[in-house]
């Protein structure tokens, strides 16, 4: 009698995970309130590095609790240091 071959299924799974993070473009400018050169960021950043919505920051530039400068294209970009004490 022929010995029946047994047959095994092997699967093999994995799984990967990337983190992408985006960094954060600081632009040195001149803040008009600090009165010296200062790291600057988008809107968009501000709000990523404070976790409040963008809504917040632009209130807050409207309200000079933040100091923002407007550039030559239209971007409004907002000093670090009064990020800093929100």
């Amino acid at each position: 009698m022929a010995a029946k071959a047994k047959r095994f299924l092997i699967t093999h799974e994995s799984r990967e995970v990337m983190i992408v993070r985006a960094g954060i473009a600081k632009r040195k400018l001149f803040c008009p309130r600090c009165n010296d050169q200062m790291e600057m960021v988008t809107i968009e950043e501000a709000a990523r590095i404070a976790s409040i919505p963008m809504r917040q920051i632009f209130y807050a530039t409207e309200d000079c609790r933040l100091h923002s400068i407007d550039t030559d294209r239209g971007i409004l970009l907002v000093c670090l240091r009064s990020l800093g004490g929100l």
